[in-house]
């Protein structure tokens, strides 16, 4: 581990990217109350926006080979951040409901053609014994993400207006390209592949791609779905300010940081199942706990619930990493990790702002608690299919 941490120099460029790339998209969640209020629309047409900018991060990270595959993982990743930054631009000036739901769309179309490219380059760089923990390191930036944006909202919201952040977000994404492509990673060219017929044909046919849609789904439904409906859950059913509930939920991803490692980590000794199972068991009965709890027990089930949630990616994308499929591992991320966003942090933020307008807010999250511990069923066929030789991890 120690010397893991002396040589993640090169993942250091790609994590900030990352970071980056998204906060631009978790900053809505936090600001939402402001969002919806400012625009008079109800949950049900603020919760939009997240299925909108899903909807475009879909058709980029499908697409993204066929980037990669002509310009480079280097470049596509360089594209990627420009093309944030100035979505963030012009969501700075947005001023109605179509116009985040527009501006949302284009900004997921650009950040997506980040995270297969991004993944490729981590992998060529280490060998695959040290997957875990340098994934690990590059998962603290999602991570740190939605640790610093509820902190942002919660400082800065008092004295600027929230496009101000935008245009911050904007100015840091542009500076973070120009340092990759300074960096020693930034100067390697690897070029990607570009989604073929008959290597995807392939790959929809293995019983591992779906487990792992199914899990990424469940996985990205605990640490993002439930995260971006969170503040105004606190604000319409808690009665919270705005700043209580964002400095809340920023404190409850504190040790996030931590177990980002400890889940490459353990990964790594404990293996890629036992990790995931028991991260979506504990995060599925703590999204449940937010849903059934009132008055001091919601803080407890809301530190508690992304602690284990965060967990779940290091060892997730070791297990999607080692899916052997024609046409490469950014293949398998380019189509996996795409429908696992669209359900996972799109159309549960969306079904939850339409139920709340129905009354059953609450509801949401014992539901999707459920559903969340639930993943252990899969995680299980996949422990069996390690057993038995990887013959599921292998496209036939």
């Amino acid at each position: 581990m120690k010397q893991i941490f002396q040589n993640a120099s090169p993942v250091l460029p790609l994590a900030f990217i990352f970071y980056l790339n998204f906060l631009s998209r978790i900053l809505i969640a936090p600001l939402l109350p402001a969002i919806k209020s400012e625009l008079e629309v109800s949950s049900g047409q603020s919760g939009m926006i997240f299925l909108f900018i899903t909807c475009g991060y879909f058709i980029a990270i499908t697409l993204s080979g066929f980037l990669s595959a002509r310009i480079s993982h280097r470049k596509a990743i360089v594209f990627s951040a420009l093309s944030t930054g100035c979505c963030m631009i012009l969501m700075a000036f947005s001023s109605t409901i179509r116009g985040f739901c527009l501006t949302g769309f284009m900004l997921g179309l650009g950040a997506g053609f980040y995270l297969p490219s991004g993944i490729a380059t981590i992998t060529a760089r280490y060998a695959e014994k040290h997957w875990g923990k340098v994934i690990g390191i590059h998962e603290l930036a999602p991570n740190l993400g939605t640790l610093t944006a509820p902190f942002i909202v919660a400082i800065v919201a008092g004295y600027l207006p929230y496009r101000y952040i935008f245009l911050a977000c904007a100015i840091l994404v542009f500076a973070a390209a120009f340092i990759f492509n300074r960096s020693e990673t930034g100067r390697a060219d690897i070029y990607g592949t570009p989604p073929v017929f008959k290597h995807c044909n392939r790959l929809l046919r293995m019983r591992a791609f779906w487990m792992m849609v199914i899990l990424f789904s469940l996985g990205i439904t605990a640490a993002l779905g439930l995260y971006n409906m969170l503040p105004l859950f606190l604000v319409s059913e808690h009665n919270m300010s705005s700043v209580e509930a964002n400095s809340l939920i920023a404190i409850s991803r504190v040790a996030t940081l931590f177990t980002a490692i400890a889940g490459g980590w353990l990964a790594d000794r404990a293996g890629a199942c036992a990790t995931m199972g028991a991260a979506l068991l504990l995060s599925g009965i703590a999204s449940a706990g937010i849903g059934v709890s009132d008055g001091s027990s919601i803080r407890i089930f809301v530190m508690l619930q992304p602690v284990m949630a965060v967990a779940f990616f290091p060892a997730a994308f070791k297990m999607m990493s080692g899916i052997r499929a024609e046409g490469g591992g950014d293949l398998v991320v380019a189509l996996v990790v795409p429908m696992a966003y669209m359900i996972g942090g799109g159309l549960t933020p969306a079904v939850m702002g339409h139920a709340a307008d129905l009354g059953f807010f609450r509801q949401c999250f014992i539901i999707c608690g459920i559903m969340i511990t639930s993943g252990v069923i899969p995680v299980i066929f996949l422990w069996k299919a390690e057993a038995g030789k990887k013959r599921y991890m292998r496209a036939p």
